[in-house]
């Protein structure tokens, strides 16, 4: 029965997040950005002193290089990001907000947070330290599943 009560929950939660997400692209349109473009906007913004490398990018984001680069370039041109050549090698570029794209940022940054403190509030240490582990079970799954979906390729 409990293991019907996840599935239950688990497809809800799919669904609500997905009606969130609408709602989040509606309003990303009147920045003039994509979920996806706000996404990569999250991505870099977690590096915010050095930036993030394209290959890094491509990584968190499970896209390929040219699909982060072609990314990049649009939100460059948006104003939202900054590429710069690293110093050492020219070949390694870094990726940062700009002030603008900071903003948006902060802005998701902040639904999530509110979403975490939510989910946890009146939690004890120890179920938290569950619904984290347990989180974590559901990452590794959709983790495995994207490298088999990627060797089939």
């Amino acid at each position: 029965m409990i293991c019907q009560n996840l599935i239950e929950e688990l497809e809800e939660a799919y669904t609500l997040i997905t009606v969130v997400e609408e709602e989040l692209v509606e309003n990303a349109k009147k920045l003039n950005l994509s979920l996806a473009e706000v996404h990569m906007l999250q991505a870099i913004g977690k590096n915010k002193e050095m930036g993030s490398t394209i290959s890094e990018l491509a990584a968190e984001r499970y896209i390929t290089l040219s699909s982060v680069t072609i990314a990049v370039n649009k939100l460059v041109r948006k104003g939202y990001v900054l590429k710069s050549k690293a110093q050492q090698d020219g070949r390694v570029v870094y990726v940062r907000l700009t002030e603008q794209g900071q903003r948006v940022d902060r802005l998701y940054r902040r639904f999530h947070q509110s979403l975490a403190h939510n989910m946890v509030e009146g939690f004890s240490e120890e179920e938290k330290k569950v619904l984290l582990k347990g989180i974590g079970r559901l990452n590794g799954f959709l983790k495995h599943r994207i490298e088999k979906m990627e060797a089939m390729k």
